[in-house]
């Protein structure tokens, strides 16, 4: 009995020894594990690139910050989501992985989300084990700058060749109609006078509008590098609003700039040339909803034009407000392009030239529609030297 109660006590010993021993080695494992996840969230949140992982059945398991940023989305509308809810535009990528697990494979999407968009350039490779696939992770970078870019260049060489090919001509057309209706104007028979006139007035007028556009084109080809100097911009937006006015009686401006003077390092000729656009386009828009309302398009539009400044942080702010037709929402996103345009007769330059000058005054330009109606552009300033 003794014998027998020995052995137990060993075989106990040992057990416990092996328990011990298990739970030592199971604690390093859940250490080595813990560590190597905080490492990889540590790394995942370090990195610019949104990542995302989901199972085979396509379900959100694994997710890093920037990924929540670019798809603007919070913590709850990721994680055991599905694909098709987080982000859908990366479904027809993924598709073509599961036919080919083996191979990865990289494209750009349009991340569309309310009236913003970015151009994101997707990876997708699958994660196999013992030859079925386990699950899919999803890398994503923010393109869009490099895309503006790209597009900047290319229309600005097709504004060049335009503007080169179509200025020449121009100036003898005018004068060619010019002289016609100088020359031969009374020449011609009384009952014909009119018409005659009329038509080289056509002419000439026409080829003014073209002169304007091709205009366009050279200022969006070729801007001039801005000349800086300390600005006192409150009063810069009072003398452009001035102007304004008299063309259009009926739009009542208001002009909003605090009463302490605010003094920022601009090109004045070029900051003039981008509010005169902005409330130019603000008044066309109250053309547009008014002929949509059912208004004599030859009657002026009623509404309301406000053009307010403020410092905030490190910024001046100046916002330009009016009460008209909007920003189509479905083209929002792109109206700063070269040639996008919502106008049937505009050259879709204005707010690429007002973009380029923001970008060559280390500022930007932001477009909205108002809850009440109507448009919004923000132009943001750096208010230091």
């Amino acid at each position: 009995e003794n014998d027998e109660l020995a052995t137990l006590g060993r075989a106990f010993n040992r057990m416990t020894n092996q328990l011990a021993s298990q739970r030592r080695d199971l604690m390093k494992a859940n250490r080595q594990i813990d560590a190597r996840r905080r490492f990889s969230e540590a790394v995942l949140a370090g990195v610019s690139a949104g990542v995302v992982a989901i199972d085979n059945m396509q379900v959100v398991t694994l997710y890093n910050r920037s990924a929540t940023g670019l798809l603007q989305l919070g913590e709850e509308d990721i994680f055991g989501k599905s694909l098709s809810e987080v982000m859908p535009e990366a479904e027809n990528l993924l598709k073509e992985v599961i036919a080919k697990p083996s191979k990865p494979v990289s494209g750009d999407v349009l991340l569309q989300r309310g009236e913003k968009a970015l151009s994101l350039k997707l990876h997708i490779a699958a994660q196999e084990y013992e030859g079925e696939v386990e699950s899919f992770v999803i890398t994503f970078d923010d393109i869009t700058p490099v895309v503006a870019a790209q597009r900047h260049a290319a229309w600005a060489d097709v504004a060049r060749r335009v503007a080169h090919e179509i200025k020449n001509p121009l100036t003898p057309i005018q004068l060619s109609a010019q002289r016609l209706k100088r020359k031969y104007l009374k020449q011609v028979d009384e009952s014909e006078q009119e018409n005659f006139e009329k038509y080289t007035d056509t002419i000439i007028r026409h080829v003014g509008d073209i002169g304007k556009m091709v205009e366009e084109f050279v200022d969006f080809a070729r801007l001039p590098a801005p000349v800086f100097s300390r600005e006192d911009i409150g009063d810069l937006l009072a003398k452009i609003v001035l102007l304004e006015e008299s063309a259009h009686p009926r739009i009542a401006y208001s002009v909003d700039v605090p009463a302490d003077e605010i003094f920022i390092t601009v090109d004045a000729s070029q900051v003039r040339q981008v509010i005169t656009n902005l409330v130019k386009n603000a008044a066309e828009a109250i053309e547009t909803r008014h002929v949509q309302n059912g208004g004599n398009p030859e009657e002026q539009a009623a509404g309301h034009i406000s053009v307010a400044s403020r410092l905030s942080e490190d910024y001046c702010i100046i916002e330009v407000k009016d009460d008209g037709c909007g920003f189509p929402p479905d083209q929002i996103h792109r109206l700063l392009e070269p040639y996008v345009t919502t106008r049937a007769k505009g050259t879709g330059l204005g707010l690429a030239i007002v973009k380029k000058i923001m970008e060559d005054h280390k500022g930007r330009i932001e477009l909205e529609n108002r809850p009440e109606g109507g448009g919004l552009v923000r132009l943001v300033f750096p208010a230091g030297e």
